[in-house]
């Protein structure tokens, strides 16, 4: 996935990338470097993963014992 300025995700603590059916995000757990990442199929959206991913990452990341995190995601159309 390539990044532009505008789909980067950003946190206190780690940074990632969110395009039109993919997130990703890096950050540092307990255990070492940690990614967590989603794909949205063809029947998503790319609303459905602007909801879902900051969820899951928040979520895992606090299960895993890095978080809290708090993602900063791109504005809609932002970039490019």
């Amino acid at each position: 996935m390539a990044l532009h300025e505008g789909d980067r995700v950003r946190s206190a603590v780690g940074y990632g990338g969110l395009g039109t059916n993919l997130g990703i995000f890096r950050t540092r757990c307990q255990a070492g470097e940690t990614v967590f990442l989603v794909q949205i199929n063809k029947g998503g959206t790319s609303a459905d993963l602007r909801i879902l991913f900051p969820r899951y990452v928040e979520a895992e990341a606090a299960r895993l014992g890095c978080g809290p995190l708090k993602l900063n995601l791109p504005r809609p159309g932002e970039g490019r």
